[in-house]
């Protein structure tokens, strides 16, 4: 009799929003309407949760921890999300954490953190180069100062180029600061009240930032210890 052990593939496709948020937004058959926006001229598709709203670009050095860290908010949110739905959210603290959980797992991994991480660190390095230029602090590891332009374009580079070396990769730092962050604004959450707000009519777009900050003067986009 032969055993064939069960074969388990790193998962490489990271949902950056809830499939359990997902399914409430799917039609009978469990199917979402989705368009892509690098192709806007293409058809409209039907397509499952599973296939929608996730990433292939950030690659944890652990994928199976990384994905098990979000199965506890995945697991009950179903039940919190009923609880809403029934009014009876209130009368139970622990539905109330996973709630607060929620908001703390979707901040962290927003789309908009990857994007951002993706399209401004080549950038970042580049605007260090420049200030380097012209910084009269820098000196080499040695602590020479060089003068004149050829010499300290050569310096900044140097110093550029060991940044990279040290893993300066967006892939690898994104699931480090969604793990970062997770952890951060769950304690600052922790027995903060919540509030949920219901539309008397209308609906609701979810675009790529599904948790936002609000300041009720200032707007959306403030710091997260200054939101209301």
């Amino acid at each position: 009799m032969v055993c064939m052990a069960k074969l388990h593939l790193p998962p490489k496709e990271f949902h950056l929003l809830s499939r359990v948020l997902l399914r409430r937004f799917a039609g009978n058959r469990g199917l979402l309407a989705t368009l892509d926006p690098r192709h806007p001229n293409d058809w409209v598709r039907r397509k499952g949760p599973r296939a929608v709203c996730f990433t292939r670009d950030i690659k944890p050095d652990d994928p199976f921890a990384f994905e098990d860290r979000w199965q506890p908010v995945e697991q009950h949110l179903p039940d919190a999300m009923s609880a809403v739905e029934a009014g009876t959210i209130f009368a139970d603290d622990h539905l109330v954490g996973v709630l607060r959980r929620c908001l703390a797992l979707h901040f962290s991994r927003s789309r908009t953190i990857e994007l951002m991480s993706q399209a401004i660190s080549p950038q970042m390095l580049e605007n260090a180069r420049e200030r380097m230029l012209i910084d009269p602090l820098l000196t080499t590891g040695s602590g020479l100062v060089l003068t004149g332009d050829e010499g300290r374009a050569i310096m900044a580079d140097d110093l550029v180029e060991r940044v990279k070396g040290l893993g300066f990769r967006p892939e690898k730092q994104v699931p480090n600061h969604f793990i970062y962050y997770f952890a951060l604004i769950s304690r600052q959450l922790e027995g903060q009240p919540i509030e949920i707000s219901v539309a008397e009519e209308g609906e609701f777009l979810i675009g790529d930032a599904p948790a936002l900050t609000l300041d009720h003067q200032k707007g959306f986009g403030v710091p997260w210890m200054q939101a209301n």
